[in-house]
């Protein structure tokens, strides 16, 4: 599991027990893009183990992983859009229709956030957004890596293209005459801060040499996206050894995407030490009462914020 203590509070919500009497030894599990952040069959687990008074351990071959890993959603998206003879937009309606899949996963405890980014960073006066999820047969969908977002980002950048076309503008400027700038709000209502939309795709389009000759059977295409990652709550703990050895604990774990290379790499940059010095502690989940996990790429926002610091700590 990506984040130990969801699932230990979890576990002991469904076992009838306090968080204090459940302790995690995760382990590497390979990827998880999201998947990986919930029981799965570990509940069975634990009942087995405890009728049978022995130790119980669960294979599950790839179908098995597939139906209880919380798969991608299906979605249907409607969209329509209205542009005036200059082409900026003046209204925007999403459909955002979910095929959740069986059971309720996810559901109603969390909703799949993919109705937003179908709208956009895009300046809309008027705007509707309508999420549906449903229920059917079929393999329960969950949060699996920005759950929603894709399909929504897709679904919108097709159209936008659509729209720039139907009335004979260039992509490109009909997205830098659209995007949300510093003080907006984009479709959804939402204000963001920092705003850097037209400037960076203004860069991605000098670098990737947009608008130059393209060889034989080539095209090229532009979208843009945005997606803020994780916050949460994190520990880290320096310790400085006699022989300039450091030792880093941290309660998250590595599920492949290279957390603890980040980690030992902002720790050793900071302490001016090689980082081969560095070695890890890696807690079960009686060590600290909380960490959020690394979902949501908050490893990279969260964990290492808190390292550097205790590192900048052990300075001083």
């Amino acid at each position: 599991t990506k984040a130990p203590y969801n699932i230990r509070d979890t576990l002991a919500a469904a076992a009838g027990l306090t968080s204090d009497a459940v302790v995690m030894h995760h382990s590497h599990i390979g990827g998880d893009f999201g998947g990986k952040g919930t029981p799965l069959d570990l509940p069975v687990c634990y009942f087995l183990a405890k009728a049978a008074g022995r130790p119980v351990r669960i294979v599950a071959d790839y179908v098995e992983e597939f139906l209880a890993g919380n798969p991608r959603h299906a979605a249907v998206i409607k969209l329509r859009t209205g542009v005036k003879r200059d082409g900026s937009i003046t209204a925007h309606h999403v459909q955002f229709i979910v095929n959740c899949g069986a059971y309720a996963g996810y559901k109603p405890g969390g909703a799949i956030g993919g109705a937003p980014h179908a709208a956009g960073q895009y300046k809309t006066p008027n705007s509707r957004l309508e999420n549906i999820q449903v229920y059917t047969n079929t393999v329960p969908g969950g949060h699996m890596r920005a759950p929603g977002v894709p399909q929504a980002r897709f679904g919108l950048e097709s159209h936008i293209d659509e729209v720039a076309r139907a009335i004979g503008m260039d992509p490109v400027e009909f997205r830098l005459l659209n995007l949300i700038e510093e003080g907006d709000e984009a479709a959804s209502g939402e204000k963001l801060h920092g705003v850097r939309a037209k400037e960076t795709l203004r860069a991605a389009i000098e670098a990737a040499g947009f608008y130059e000759p393209k060889p034989p059977n080539v095209v090229r295409g532009v979208a843009v996206g945005e997606h803020i990652p994780g916050g949460g709550l994190g520990t880290a703990r320096i310790t400085l050894s006699s022989d300039g050895s450091v030792v880093l604990g941290t309660p998250i774990f590595d599920q492949g995407s290279g957390t603890y290379t980040t980690l030992t790499q902002i720790v050793a940059e900071e302490l001016q030490v090689p980082i081969e010095r560095i070695s890890l502690d890696i807690w079960t989940t009686d060590a600290v009462p909380m960490d959020s996990g690394i979902g949501g790429s908050r490893a990279s926002r969260v964990n290492t914020a808190v390292a550097s610091a205790a590192a900048q700590n052990a300075k001083h």
